[in-house]
């Protein structure tokens, strides 16, 4: 009788620090998501030496996890990481079955197992910290002269509104690590999109995003959703009682305008429209429109790869319009965004894709992690409250140190 392979019988259940700590001491890329409202954790593994860095149409893409920088120049390229290896989490348990995709071979499962075996090597670890030179974060005063110079383009119509970030660098405190970091983030934020991958040479990042770009659903149904406004959630934790101003109003207007404007562009008028309404993130309160498309009823199979062309990167984090906005940011910002503000999610994974603005995020150095946050800039600014919405925004990753 035959004897079965290690992946039938030894290893039925991995856990999540089993799992990337195999794909670490491997030098493989990874990546470990929880959909928006959804509590249980997916994960991949790519067995290639060098994750696909192909962009092609999102309906013909094979299964796996996409991730592109804010701008796609120069050495920045859009990554998709294969899903070689699938990890479905097990009824009634905190761990995961791996499921190979076709034409993954028993052995070179077992090869991955194997591994998952051995703890995380930090020397291999350290492949994933490429070296930074970024200069340290920037001050207060720093940002507040980048929303007043804005606000100075605005008033000459250069633009109707921008949106500069920032970044600050958290020390490791001792004894801590990204992947408990990471279990803890899931649990956190149920209602955000969590992620985290890693990818040799390129960095490790995680994050709990609330930002919807567009998701994909059984190849039919397109969903897209402009989210903008940012105010502290009330202790009493009711949403009826956020008042919204005038500035926050119009900020989210000019998001739900360029997406219909990108609707325009390739003369679509079926859409249905939901909202605007408060919604929870973290402790934060935003303004949230749906966008909806029966893309069978138009016609428009490709509607995802296109629309994906036209909204990147959007009007909530960069400005409108897009042009001259960027090339502010370009000017007077000061450091790249890298991954943050681009966007990133699962492809044709479960019958559906979902693309997130990486909002909330974080990248890990070797011995610090770099957290990012940007606030919407328009004529009604006022540029203490700006780096206020900030520190707000970075609170939300904050918690894990």
């Amino acid at each position: 009788m035959k004897e079965k392979s290690s992946t039938e019988t030894e290893i039925r259940e991995l856990h999540i620090r089993e799992i990337i700590s195999g794909a670490i001491n491997g030098k493989k890329s990874f990546a470990f998501w929880k959909k928006q409202g959804q509590p249980q954790l997916l994960g991949i593994v790519d067995l290639g030496e060098q994750p696909s860095t192909d962009k092609g149409d999102l309906e013909e893409a094979s299964p796996g996890f996409a991730v592109s920088p804010f701008l796609n120049e120069g050495r920045k390229k859009n990554i998709k990481i294969n899903a070689d290896l699938v990890f479905a989490p097990t009824d009634n348990s905190s761990g995961f079955q791996v499921n190979p995709a076709v034409g993954v071979s028993n052995e070179q499962t077992d090869s991955f197992i194997r591994g998952t075996f051995e703890p995380l090597r930090p020397a291999l670890l350290e492949a994933y910290f490429p070296a930074t030179d970024m200069v340290a974060a920037s001050q207060k005063g720093n940002f507040i002269d980048i929303v007043n110079k804005a606000k100075e383009n605005i008033k000459a119509e250069v633009f109707n509104k921008v949106v500069p970030s920032r970044y600050t660098d958290v020390p490791y405190p001792p004894g801590w690590d990204f992947i408990s970091a990471f279990e803890k983030l899931h649990q956190l934020y149920p209602n955000a999109f969590v992620y985290v991958f890693g990818i040799p040479g390129v960095g490790i990042w995680m994050g709990a995003t609330p930002e919807l770009l567009l998701s994909i659903v059984d190849g039919r149904w397109f969903k897209s959703v402009a989210l903008a406004g940012t105010q502290r959630i009330p202790e009493s934790g009711d949403l009826s009682q956020v008042a919204w101003t005038q500035k926050e109003i119009e900020e989210q207007a000019l998001v739900c305008r360029y997406i219909i404007n990108c609707f325009k562009k390739i003369r679509l008028r079926e859409y249905e429209e939901k909202g605007p309404k408060s919604i929870k993130a973290g402790n934060m309160a935003h303004l949230k429109t749906e966008f909806y498309v029966d893309m069978e009823a138009v016609n428009f199979p490709q509607l995802g790869s296109v629309m994906l062309d036209l909204l990147h990167p959007t009007s909530a984090v960069c400005g409108m319009p897009l042009e001259p906005s960027l090339q502010f940011l370009k000017e007077f910002e000061g450091f790249d965004r890298e991954f943050y503000t681009g966007y990133l999610g699962p492809v044709n994974m479960q019958g559906s894709t979902q693309l997130y603005v990486n909002l909330r995020s974080m990248k890990l150095l070797s011995n610090r992690a770099r957290l990012f946050a940007g606030a919407g800039v328009t004529e009604d600014s006022i540029a203490e409250k700006e780096f206020e919405e900030t520190d707000l925004k970075l609170q939300t990753l904050m918690c894990l140190f």
